[in-house]
């Protein structure tokens, strides 16, 4: 029987590869993995919601955290968003996932749902891009 578990893993596998890499310098983790204070542009991979049935609905977030960068204002410096670094790296996991769209599972499917960003994660000084990834797939009940 596939769950929410299944669809966060078969989401993971699909970025957790060396052209996203190379782009972010740091790592793809699913929830909790992420180090904690990591200054590094990763991606994370998390489950909000899931509903039950035969045709099952995932709700997947994906969220692509860069350091800020500082910028000289009239008397002092400022941290704003690293919108180039941020703009390259949801542009690949995008095409990563559009790349699925069809080829998911073979009873399923996935679909990017909204782009929100960026986001402020004032405590770490960075920004994220949060990417809702909707998943539908058979729960293939014995």
């Amino acid at each position: 029987m596939k769950t929410v578990f299944d669809a966060v893993d078969k989401v993971y596998e699909i970025l957790d590869v060396a052209d996203l890499k190379s782009l972010t310098q740091g790592g793809v983790y699913r929830k909790g993995e992420r180090p904690a204070n990591s200054t590094s542009t990763d991606v994370t991979v998390t489950s909000l919601s899931s509903s039950e049935g035969v045709v099952s609905d995932a709700l997947i977030n994906v969220n692509i955290y860069a350091q800020d960068i500082k910028t000289k204002g009239n008397e002092s410096f400022y941290e704003v968003p690293n919108n180039e670094v941020l703009n390259i790296a949801t542009s690949k996991v995008v095409e990563l996932l559009k790349g699925n769209i069809g080829q998911f599972w073979s009873d399923g499917n996935l679909f990017i749902e909204n782009i929100f960003g960026p986001l402020s994660e004032e405590k770490i000084k960075q920004h994220f891009i949060n990417i809702r990834v909707k998943v539908k797939f058979r729960a293939n009940y014995n």
